[in-house]
């Protein structure tokens, strides 16, 4: 790559467009993770991340593209204080968290705090596209695979040289001194360059896959990280894991022509299909490691022949800008479709499956097409039917999964936080008889259907548990705070004169709680008194009075995912606030993957409290239920019964969660 006289040379402009965006991918989990505390644990806020960077890289699009010379330098030397300030003093994240669509919250967040940040940081590729076509240089195609080259190093550096050191706060001060830099830097560099015209807001017809496959792309981003998530804490590691991959599949195409290949990309995005299939029909049985590498396997080989065949269909140098654009708009139409329509449209989660399958139907399109256009003399059926018969093995895996998720007696039922499903099991009369609610692939209770049982706490609540051990020891009245309501196997705890508040922040389970089980039913004509309220626990609690409440109880997870921003140092200390002396906070610590006593043990380090665990198994129809329940209390339990059914937790081996920081790999 070289650039005439007078231009700044374009090794030098990959290096800005490089380093404009790591800065601006360090940036998009840093906003994203800023939003937890005040809207939930659930992928609905990583999902609604991804849709607000892809719309503000169409406004970057817009500015780089359409800007002159001359208002280009205005827009760094103006918006590089503008963005710095943003980083540093946005309106908190609570004052959009009442908003009635969270979605629209989390937008209205990331836009303020991170927006002209990013969309400043993202002008850099189109700006120098253009710098270097005005100067009669080459490089556009090189100039974007530096600039996911940089985006990528941010996602892999983020998580080991950033998170571990630095909270969100003191990043937000570091990314703002970073972007001053780099606009003084950018600004001296454009005083260098050739003066490039305004160009009328115009816009040319996109060819078809210039849409399509990054809308494609973007899916199949929000869906395995949706599937990465359905275990394990919605957190920064396992956004920036499989966003990393993604935009390593801009790198590689656009860098190196070898990777785009049909004979490489197409036995890949078949594997791809097969492996989504293979790991869909394991479910949560695989250890997390493999969950973990095969979905990341699954995107890259599928993300990879998308971005190959784009690359295919990629204009000349002067109007990538175009194609910039056209891929922006399908990323953001991607991820709206999957995180926002697909909830609406399908009751049963399947769009994981069914995005890999359009992918494959829309690569053998392209190929099939391109084939054709090379020789015409060819016949259509030649490459059509090998694949046409590898789309009806991807189409049978599909089936097999819908079949798998719909079979039997079950409802579903869908929202943005996610899709549960009520299965009945034995028949009306039988005492024997079961209702069985899972959340995701993971089971959230069940419940006896014959009168005379239906009032047992069962599942991870059973007398054996750790909180049935609890609540069986306390004596009544008592206020007790509970996050999260799953099928309301905790009412079954309450007695007379008991006052028990469930918040939970899906309705879903308020409406399946209420439908197809009785524990609340139950309680009420008991004679006990029962709260329900739709919001998220933390924010909730964060308005009660002080010293109001016997024991605040924590097993709001979504599948089984971990509530990061319910188990933080700030979230424990309000909860210990609300708690009368001789009061606790139990944590439902539950997980295939991960130890979350150490968690438990590292806030009672840090707060000098008692800390105990108790691991049971109780039986059921439907197999062993093993419960694992963490204890905070600021003295140690005056019952007997209790202090010996929990182990004491070794505090040495704590993992300290806070607001700025909840590390996930020392638990898994």
């Amino acid at each position: 790559m070289s650039a005439p006289p007078g231009n700044l040379p374009a090794r030098g402009a990959a290096a800005c467009a490089a380093a404009a965006a790591l800065l601006a991918f360090l940036i998009e989990p840093l906003a994203a993770r800023r939003c937890l505390p005040n809207f939930g644990g659930g992928a609905l806020v990583w999902t609604s991340a991804l849709f607000t960077f892809q719309a503000l890289l169409v406004v970057a699009w817009l500015l780089g593209r359409h800007l002159s010379h001359t208002a280009t330098r205005r827009l760094w030397r103006l918006g590089g204080p503008v963005a710095a300030l943003a980083l540093v003093a946005a309106p908190a994240p609570s004052l959009f968290a009442d908003f009635e669509h969270p979605s629209l919250g989390v937008v209205a967040t990331i836009a303020l705090h991170a927006g002209p940040a990013f969309v400043l940081l993202t002008t850099c590729t189109t700006v120098w596209t253009r710098s270097l076509s005005a100067g009669g240089g080459t490089g556009g195609a090189a100039l974007f695979a530096a600039a996911n080259a940089g985006a990528a190093a941010a996602l892999l550096l983020g998580p080991v040289l950033v998170d571990p050191w630095l909270g969100t706060s003191a990043t937000s001060m570091a990314l703002a001194v970073a972007v001053m830099a780099l606009t003084a830097t950018v600004d001296r560099a454009l005083g260098t360059a050739p003066d490039f015209p305004p160009v009328p807001l115009r816009l040319t017809r996109p060819r078809s896959a210039w849409l399509a496959l990054p809308a494609l792309g973007t899916a199949l981003l929000a869906t395995s990280t949706q599937a990465l998530t359905q275990d394990l804490s919605v957190t920064p590691l396992l956004w920036t894991v499989p966003l990393f991959v993604y935009m390593t599949t801009w790198v590689l195409p656009f860098a190196w022509p070898r990777w785009t290949s049909r004979r490489l990309t197409a036995p890949l995005l078949l594997a791809a299909c097969v492996g989504q299939w293979a790991l869909g029909r394991a479910d949560w049985r695989l250890d997390y490691v493999v969950q973990l590498v095969g979905h990341v396997a699954v995107l890259f080989c599928a993300a990879l022949a998308c971005h190959a065949e784009l690359s295919r269909h990629r204009p000349a140098d002067a109007h990538l800008p175009e194609l910039y654009f056209w891929s922006n708009l399908g990323g953001a139409l991607g991820t709206a479709v999957v995180g926002f329509g697909v909830p609406v449209l399908l009751d049963i989660p399947v769009e994981y499956p069914l995005t890999l399958l359009l992918t494959w139907a829309a690569f053998s399109v392209y190929v099939t097409r391109s084939w054709l256009a090379a020789s015409p003399l060819r016949r259509a059926s030649s490459l059509a039917v090998p694949l046409g018969a590898a789309a009806c093995v991807v189409a049978l895996g599909v089936l097999d999964q819908i079949e798998r998720r719909a079979r039997g007696e079950a409802r579903w039922v869908r929202t943005a936080h996610g899709a549960m499903q009520v299965r009945h099991f034995g028949a009306a009369g039988d005492e024997d008889a079961i209702v069985h609610l899972l959340d995701g692939r993971i089971s959230h209770g069940w419940q006896w259907v014959a009168p005379e049982k239906r009032a047992l706490p069962t599942a991870y609540f059973s007398r054996e548990s750790g909180i049935g051990v609890v609540l069986g020891a306390a004596s009544s009245p008592r206020r007790v705070a509970i996050a999260g309501l799953g099928a309301g196997t905790l009412a079954a705890w309450a007695r007379p004169g008991d006052t028990f508040a469930f918040v939970e922040l899906n309705p879903a389970s308020i409406e399946i709680a209420e439908r197809d089980f009785t524990f609340l039913a139950d309680a009420r004509q008991r004679g006990a008194t029962l709260e329900v309220v739709e919001q998220d626990a933390r924010r909730w609690l964060a308005h009660q009075a002080d010293a109001a409440w016997d024991m605040v109880v924590l097993d709001a997870f979504a599948g089984d995912a971990i509530p990061a921003h319910l188990l933080t140092r700030e979230a424990i200390t309000r909860y210990l606030a609300l708690l009368k002396p001789t009061g606790c906070v139990a944590i439902n610590v539950s997980n295939r993957h991960a130890d979350l006593r150490r968690v438990v043990a590292g806030h009672a380090q840090a707060l000098g409290l008692w800390a105990g665990a108790r691991r049971a198994t109780s039986p059921s129809p439907i197999g062993p239920y093993r419960s694992d329940w963490g204890l905070l209390c600021s003295v140690a339990p005056a019952s007997n019964e209790v202090r010996g059914a929990f182990e004491p937790l070794d505090t040495g081996e704590g993992v300290a969660w806070t607001d700025e920081h909840a590390p996930l790999w020392p638990l898994l």
